[in-house]
């Protein structure tokens, strides 16, 4: 068995990975532990953490972590609600080509005025 079989089968080991490679300044390494922080998958729970790890990974440029962590902003998970911020990060995702970041500014704006 490989260490690829190994990860798959087991999200603590791939947490594991994750955080070795995120260490070392790997964008997709930090998304990664983004999403199993944020979900629970192999490690706890963590909302402010995720969030800390999406930020990271979308300062280097992964457009999926900088329309995640502009969800984290828009609706105040792990961090302040910030919605400058937020539609800040989802432009930067939609230039890049994400069609999530040219939409999530509007919904954004929309569950903010529903609150």
């Amino acid at each position: 068995r490989g260490a690829r079989g190994e990860v798959g089968e087991d999200p603590t080991a791939a947490v594991a990975w994750f955080r070795r490679a995120a260490e070392q300044e790997h964008p997709k390494a930090m998304y990664g532990l983004g999403l199993h922080t944020s979900n629970g998958s192999g490690v706890e729970r963590d909302a402010e953490a995720a969030a800390e790890w999406y930020r990271r990974a979308a300062e280097h440029g992964v457009i999926s972590a900088q329309n995640n962590y502009g969800l984290c902003l828009a609706d105040g998970v792990g961090v302040e609600v910030d919605l400058v911020a937020a539609i800040q990060w989802y432009f930067r995702a939609a230039t890049q080509g994400a069609s999530s970041g040219q939409l999530q500014p509007r919904a954004a704006l929309s569950r903010r005025q529903r609150d």
